[in-house]
């Protein structure tokens, strides 16, 4: 399942210690997987193996890894090994590669990455790149392959933003707030006309509190400017969060509540 229908199970409060003896697999795909509700499914099922599997419709197989035990609450989770028919050149922009260990952006070869968009011709340009005479799908997503050979996707390209003078990625705001106890799903976006920083979220957690441990985990710059507590984060047809629907909401600045440094 995705992590959001994951997470979704978590926050219903149905999981129970060593409620699941019989479930051996359980494999997260579409999005990273939060830490804590993670452990919540291990604890309900001692007897099964987790693993992240890294794809998508246009590259459907990329990576997979076992997750073990051993993370704790700000770590941010691999995504595995790249399968041996895959290669990825991680670029700073489209022509000069990333250091070593350094994030860039994933350009993906394998035998199954899509070979365009059904009639849409200006869309297949857009994403798929002739590099070195190979046609790689440009995946929008920012990563690199750590010292013990996994890889670590940390988010959406657009994720990287300037933001009070200070160059961030929205993705460390949301591993932030996924560390904070009482924090469900959330959401971080960004309005970049009025150079705002938005929370989303669902829990128990009140803003103020909320507030007080950001503060404790989070540079000034990249506290958000606004936070928006929902009674649930919506979501696409894939269970994915709905983040053009949250984008909707940004423009709308009734019950927003400012984050003070």
């Amino acid at each position: 399942m995705t992590p959001s229908s994951f997470i979704g199970v978590v926050n219903a409060g149905v999981l129970m210690e060593n409620c699941l003896p019989e479930l051996r697999w359980g494999i997260m795909s579409g999005e990273s997987m939060p830490w804590e509700p993670l452990k919540a499914w291990m604890d309900a099922s001692p007897n099964a193996s987790w693993w992240h599997f890294y794809g998508s419709t246009e590259m459907f197989s990329v990576a997979v890894g076992r997750v073990t035990p051993d993370y704790g609450l700000e770590a941010r989770l691999p995504v595995g090994r790249l399968f041996p028919q895959v290669e990825v050149l991680f670029l700073e922009d489209e022509k000069t590669p990333a250091p070593a260990g350094e994030p860039g952006e994933m350009y993906v070869l394998s035998p199954w990455v899509a070979t365009g968009y059904h009639r849409d011709p200006e869309r297949t340009a857009q994403a798929w790149k002739k590099i070195g005479g190979k046609t790689y799908y440009r995946s929008g997503d920012m990563g690199y392959i750590r010292p013990d050979g996994q890889l670590m996707v940390l988010g959406r390209k657009d994720s990287q933003i300037k933001h009070m003078g200070y160059r961030m990625e929205l993705g460390d705001v949301e591993n932030a707030l996924r560390a904070v106890q009482g924090v469900g799903e959330s959401c971080v976006l960004y309005d970049q006309e009025r150079d705002r920083i938005y929370c989303f979220y669902a829990g128990a957690m009140e803003e103020k509190e909320l507030r007080r441990a950001l503060r404790d985990r989070l540079a000034r710059y990249m506290l958000p400017d606004a936070l928006v507590r929902l009674p649930a984060m919506p979501h696409t047809a894939s269970m994915k969060i709905d983040r053009a629907a949250l984008k909707k909401l940004m423009s709308e600045p009734a019950g927003f509540a400012p984050c003070e440094g």
